[in-house]
């Protein structure tokens, strides 16, 4: 009974260490506990300490109603259902979260970091025609803390991105792939534990099937035109014939591009805003 009350240590004979008993009260695993010193002054002081902490308990209990102390035994076994040892574990591990959660980095603060570490192996086009571009898109949620942009933000984000630029779906996946990469970063590790954009689906490229006009439609149009509106023949035989588009290369197009001796076409492309010419034989 004397070193229940007193946490006197008591040589171990056979392992000659000092042994302190730790009442599951007082011990960081809820259970009953055994600690061993070498010395006999550190295994007393540990004792010391052991009874500072009984007496601080006691007097903690002076205070504490039925109804507070009903509260913690219920929170206690409720936290053992989620897999912690007991309410002090669960309590650090939720306190953790939460200032991990809260850590004051923006999305700009993410971008400059991401940059400082990886412009050394970024070419200065790279850094210009697609870093750059990229970081503009986010200006207008730059300085929100990332914590708060967790995978359910992304996801709204892209969706409401998609339906209101429409952008081809390799553009759609550059920017999701390096946004990936963005947050793969260390500084975004600390936050989130799992890439929020990890599970975020690529756009599907799924293209309308290609029509192909039967000889026989192509000749009737033809016709109509011979018959009807025979400017027209040059457009339909020239679009059909040469596999030119409509908009990019055929409506600009004039006959003084065509070389009827030759049988060349000079086309005129704007698809790519540089108007390179290429040559056409038919």
């Amino acid at each position: 009974m004397g070193r229940r009350a007193t946490f006197a240590p008591i040589k171990d004979q056979k392992k000659s260490l000092w042994d302190v008993s730790i009442p599951g009260r007082l011990s960081s695993t809820g259970k009953r506990a055994r600690e061993y010193f070498k010395a006999k002054k550190d295994a007393e002081k540990r004792s010391s300490s052991l009874v500072k902490m009984e007496k601080h308990f006691a007097d903690i209990a002076k205070h504490v109603s039925p109804d507070l102390i009903r509260d913690a035994v219920e929170l206690n076994d409720l936290s053992q259902l989620y897999g912690f040892s007991g309410l002090r574990e669960a309590f650090s591990t939720l306190t953790k979260d939460f200032e991990r959660r809260n850590m004051e980095v923006s999305l700009g603060e993410l971008f400059q970091a991401h940059e400082n570490d990886s412009k050394k192996n970024w070419s200065s086009e790279y850094l210009k025609s697609r870093w750059k571009p990229f970081c503009k898109k986010f200006t207008e949620i730059s300085d929100q803390s990332i914590a708060m942009l967790d995978s359910d933000f992304w996801r709204k984000w892209f969706d409401g991105w998609h339906k209101k630029v429409s952008p081809a779906p390799a553009t759609y996946n550059q920017i999701l792939s390096l946004m990936r990469t963005v947050f793969g970063h260390e500084k975004a590790r600390e936050v989130h534990e799992k890439n929020p954009l990890e599970h975020l689906s690529n756009f599907k490229d799924v293209r309308s099937e290609i029509c192909i006009s039967p000889a026989e439609e192509v000749t009737d149009l033809l016709n109509w035109c011979h018959d009807n509106d025979s400017e027209l023949i040059p457009y339909f035989a020239i679009g059909f014939f040469a596999g030119m588009r409509p908009q990019a290369e055929l409506q600009p197009m004039q006959f003084e591009q065509i070389n009827f001796e030759e049988g060349i076409l000079d086309c005129v492309t704007t698809k790519t805003h540089r108007k390179p010419r290429s040559r056409i034989r038919v």
